[in-house]
């Protein structure tokens, strides 16, 4: 039985790209941000976080600590 990923209710999610943004391998982190919550994935080294997102004067700050790997 196949189940189905299910967004939480709320806003839509929005996906964003940081090139170079792993901190692990400097490959591009792929960031999704819904609901107030962001989940990030390297394909090039398989890094999956779970970032913490603040909006500051200077612009976004983003700081993901190791969720786990894939």
């Amino acid at each position: 039985m196949r189940h189905a990923l299910q967004e939480p209710a709320g806003e839509d999610p929005r996906d964003l790209r940081l090139p170079n943004g792993c901190i692990l391998c400097g490959g591009d982190l792929d960031v999704r941000v819904s609901d107030g919550e962001a989940r990030s994935f390297c394909a090039r080294c398989r890094w999956i976080s779970r970032p913490h997102m603040q909006r500051h004067a200077d612009g976004i700050h983003v700081v993901h600590p190791a969720g786990g790997l894939a």
